[in-house]
C-alpha cells in the first residue's frame, strides 16, 4: 500500500506517523533509535556514568576527520533529558554533536521524507509524486472577561450561552474533522478553548491520535532585526496540523507555501509553521550536513578570524545607499536584483568553512582582509541553491499556487544572509555577513557606474535596488540595460517598470534630508507604488490610511507635477470631509496598533497608560506584544472597550493633515497652506456645517460602501 506521509511524533522507542491513503487517515508505527556524538575525551565520563558508547570517526564541517563517541538513545522520550543531564554532569565541558535534532526530525532526514511525500509501504519515496489536498478549518474565538461570547468556525458563527457555543462547536468540529486548524493566536487560544471544554466536560479531541493535554506553555520576548518580538511557545497536535497566524511563517504563508518550505528543508509542518524564516534556512543546512554524514555542531560554533579595529569599523556595515534626489521625477526606471544576497552567497562561495579554509584558489573580499576558498563548494551555498532554483522556476511559471510558493521562498532568501551571523546558526560567523555586504556594496557601485556610462542618471539606490532616469527612456532600453548588468555581476536583474512619475520624499522635520525607500509613484502601465509612508505603516489608524490612499488614487491619474499641484483644493476637500466624519467612522478605523518595546514605561505616552490598564485587569504584558488604543476627547488614550464614542477630533485632524503634508511637501506646500484651505483652524460655524452637509452625506455613503 502507498501512503502520503504528513507528520511524525514519538512515543517511547517508536516514531508515530500520520499518513493518508486514498481511503483516509492512518496511524503508522515504526521503531527507531537516534544517536548523538561526544568528543573522544569524554570516554571517562561515559564509563563513570555507565553511558553505553562506541568509538567512531566522522567528518566535521571543515571536512576534517574527528574521533568521537557514538551514544545511541533508544528511549526517544528521554532524548532531551539525556542531553541536558550530560551537560549538567559534565559542567558543559564536553563538546556534543547532533544533540538538538529531534528524533522524529531525524527520522524524516534518514528516510528522505517531508510532509505530503508519496511513499510505498517501506517508506521509499516514489518517483512519481501525486499531491493530495488537506481539509482546513479557520477558527476564531471572541471572548470577554474569560467567557466565550462567540466562535466563528469557517463561515459559520456560533452564538448563545458558553456551554451551548461549545457543544455546537464540538459537533461541527467532529463532523468536518479538518486536517489543518488555522487560528489567530492559536498557541494561546487553543489551550483556552480546551480548558473550557474540559470545564464543561465536553469531549472534543483536537488530537487525532495519542491524545495528550493541551496546555498553554507561555511565551518569550526576543530581538529580531532591531525590533523586540513576542511569540507564544508552540502547541503541536498529533494527526492534525495547527497554524498560529500570529507566528512569523504562519502570518506570511498559506498551506501551499509552508508545504513548499517543508519539501525543500525536510522539516515537519507544525515546526516549520511556528518558526522563523531564518530557522527554515537552518533546517535546510542541517539536512544537507546529515545527508553528507557530517557532525552537526550543537553549541560549539566556528571560531571567526581575528580582524583589526580598523577593518571591523570599515567592514562591519550594511549595503550601500545613494541618497534619493528629493522631489518629482519623470521617466525613472526601477532596477531590482533578484535575491542579490543569496546569489552572492552562492556565486562567491561564502560559508564558514570556505572563509576559514587554507585550500587554494582564493578570492579576496573587496576592501577587507578576508579570503574565500574556491577549492570546493561550501555547505551554505549548497544549501541555498535549491531554494534559489525553485524560486526562479516559480517566477518564470506564474500561477496562483506558484506565486504563493515563491513568496514563501522569498522570505527565506531575504533572511538567510542575516542568519549567517546569528548566534544560534550552526555555521554562523560575522565575517560571512561582512563579506556578503562588501560584495553587495561593490555590485551596486558597479551598477551605478554602468548606468551612468549608458546615459542614465542615478536618482536613488538602496542595497539591491537602483532608480535610474533618462528622458524618454523606453522599456527596450531598460531591458537591454538589465541584461548587460546581469551579465556583469552574475545576478538576475529585472525591472518592475518605468515610472510615469515618482516623488522621493524628505524628512518631514528636515526638508533637506532625503529618506531612503520613501516615495510614491505611478508606472507607465498605471499601477501605483508606495513605500515608507502612512498607508504602508502598521501603527497608522485605518482612517489615516484611508484618506491618504484616496489622495494617492487622485494623484494616480495625473500626468505632470502641475496637474498634481492643481488638485490641491480637491485633496483638502477630501481632508475636510474626513475631519467632519471622524465621529462617524467605526471605532476600528481610529485604532493605533503598537508593538510594545518594554513592560513598563516611565514617560507619559499612550503605551504607559494602556499597559497600566491591562496590568490592572490582570493581563500579563511582555515586550513584543501588540496593543491597540484610540485617542478619546481631551487627548486621552483608551482601549476600545472603554471608548465613550467621542474621539479627540484635534488629534485625528492633526494626523490627517500630517499625512497630506508628507505627500505635498516636495511641491513647496506647507502645513499652514493646507490648514488654510481645509478651514479647520477656527471653530466651525453652523452655517458652514450646513453648507457642507450634502457633500458630507455623499462622502459618508462612500465610506460605508468602502467599509462593506
Amino acid at each position: 500500500m502507498n501512503y502520503w506521509i504528513f507528520d511524525a511524533y514519538r512515543t517511547d522507542n517508536h516514531i508515530i506517523l500520520w499518513a493518508k491513503t486514498k481511503e483516509g487517515n492512518v496511524r503508522l508505527e515504526r521503531s527507531f533509535a537516534t544517536k548523538i556524538y561526544m568528543e573522544s575525551s569524554g570516554e571517562d565520563f561515559c564509563q563513570t556514568y555507565n553511558l553505553p558508547y562506541s568509538k567512531t570517526t566522522k567528518k566535521n564541517y571543515l571536512s576534517q576527520d574527528v574521533d568521537v563517541l557514538e551514544i545511541e538513545i533508544t528511549n526517544l522520550q528521554l532524548y532531551e533529558t539525556i542531553v541536558r543531564k550530560i551537560e549538567k554532569l559534565s559542567k558543559h565541558s564536553l563538546t556534543l554533536y547532533n544533540a538538538d535534532i529531534a528524533p522524529e526530525q531525524e527520522f524524516f532526514y534518514k528516510y528522505h521524507l517531508y510532509p505530503g511525500v508519496y511513499v510505498d509501504e517501506n517508506l521509499h519515496v516514489l518517483a512519481e509524486q501525486h499531491p493530495v489536498s488537506l481539509t482546513t478549518a479557520r477558527l476564531k474565538i471572541t471572548s470577554e472577561q474569560q467567557t466565550i461570547q462567540q466562535i466563528e468556525f469557517n463561515t459559520q458563527i456560533i452564538q448563545g450561552t458558553e456551554q451551548e457555543i461549545l457543544k455546537q462547536f464540538t459537533q461541527l468540529f467532529q463532523e468536518s474533522d479538518p486536517d489543518v486548524l488555522i487560528m489567530d493566536f492559536g498557541f494561546a487560544q487553543l489551550p483556552f478553548l480546551a480548558a473550557k471544554l474540559e470545564w464543561y466536560n465536553i469531549a472534543c479531541s483536537f488530537h487525532r491520535y495519542d491524545s495528550e493535554p493541551i496546555q498553554y506553555k507561555g511565551g518569550k520576548s526576543f530581538y529580531s532585526y532591531g525590533q523586540v518580538q513576542f511569540r507564544d511557545y508552540a502547541i503541536r497536535l498529533h494527526g492534525r496540523f495547527l497554524i498560529d497566524t500570529n507566528s512569523t511563517i504562519g502570518s506570511q504563508c498559506d498551506i501551499d507555501g509552508i508545504l513548499e518550505l517543508c519539501e525543500l528543508t525536510g522539516a515537519r509542518f507544525q515546526q516549520m509553521a511556528s518558526r522563523s524564516f531564518g530557522a527554515t534556512f537552518q533546517y535546510s543546512l542541517i539536512r544537507l550536513m546529515y545527508s553528507k554524514d557530517m557532525l552537526i555542531p550543537y553549541k560549539e560554533k566556528p571560531v571567526d578570524l581575528p580582524l583589526s579595529m580598523y577593518h571591523l569599523l570599515k567592514g562591519d556595515r550594511a549595503g550601500h545607499t545613494f541618497d534619493a534626489r528629493v522631489g518629482f521625477h519623470k521617466d525613472v526606471a526601477e532596477i531590482d536584483f533578484s535575491s542579490m544576497f543569496p546569489w552572492i552567497i552562492y556565486n562567491k562561495n561564502i560559508s564558514a568553512e570556505t572563509i576559514l579554509s587554507g585550500d587554494a584558489p582564493f578570492e579576496e573580499v573587496p576592501g577587507l582582509p578576508i579570503t574565500i576558498s574556491h577549492a570546493k563548494k561550501g555547505l551554505i551555498p549548497e544549501a541555498i541553491k535549491p531554494i534559489l532554483d525553485r524560486r526562479m522556476y516559480y517566477k518564470k511559471n506564474r500561477s496562483s499556487m506558484n506565486d504563493s510558493r515563491a513568496q514563501a521562498l522569498k522570505y527565506v532568501l531575504v533572511t538567510a544572509y542575516g542568519y549567517l551571523r546569528f548566534r544560534e546558526f550552526k555555521l554562523g560567523i560575522a565575517t560571512s555577513h561582512m563579506a556578503i555586504c562588501a560584495y553587495a556594496r561593490d555590485i551596486i557601485l558597479q551598477s551605478a557606474r554602468l548606468a551612468e556610462s549608458r546615459g542614465f542618471e542615478v536618482v536613488h539606490g538602496i542595497v539591491d535596488s537602483l532608480y535610474i532616469k533618462k528622458k524618454g527612456v523606453t522599456s527596450e532600453e531598460v531591458k537591454a540595460f538589465c541584461q548587460e548588468l546581469g551579465g556583469l555581476v552574475g545576478i538576475p536583474v529585472a525591472s518592475d517598470g518605468i515610472f510615469k512619475w515618482i516623488v522621493f520624499l524628505p524628512s518631514i522635520n528636515n526638508p533637506d534630508r532625503p529618506l531612503p525607500a520613501t516615495y510614491y509613484g505611478v508606472f507607465t502601465h498605471g499601477d501605483l507604488k508606495v513605500r515608507g509612508i502612512e498607508v504602508r505603516q502598521r501603527k497608522t489608524p485605518p482612517l489615516v490610511k484611508y484618506f491618504q490612499q484616496e489622495v494617492l488614487n487622485m494623484m494616480q491619474h495625473c500626468n505632470s507635477k502641475k496637474e498634481i499641484v492643481e488638485q490641491l483644493e480637491m485633496y483638502c476637500s477630501v481632508l475636510r470631509r474626513c475631519i467632519l466624519s471622524i465621529e462617524r467612522f467605526p471605532v476600528a478605523w481610529l485604532l493605533h496598533k503598537i508593538q510594545l518595546s518594554q513592560e513598563t514605561y516611565k514617560h507619559n505616552i499612550p503605551q504607559k497608560k494602556i499597559t497600566e490598564q491591562l496590568q490592572a485587569d490582570g493581563i500579563t504584558i511582555r515586550p513584543g506584544m501588540f496593543i491597540t488604543y484610540l485617542m478619546q476627547e481631551h487627548n486621552c488614550p483608551v482601549m476600545e472597550k472603554q471608548y465613550s464614542g467621542k474621539p479627540d477630533r484635534i488629534y485625528y485632524q492633526s494626523l490627517l493633515i500630517r499625512s497630506l503634508l508628507i505627500l505635498l511637501q516636495p511641491f513647496g506646500i506647507d502645513r499652514k497652506r493646507i490648514v488654510e484651505l481645509v478651514g479647520m483652524d477656527t471653530q466651525l460655524r453652523i452655517t458652514d456645517y450646513m453648507n457642507e452637509m450634502p457633500v458630507f452625506l455623499a462622502f459618508e455613503n462612500q465610506i460605508k460602501a468602502d467599509i462593506m
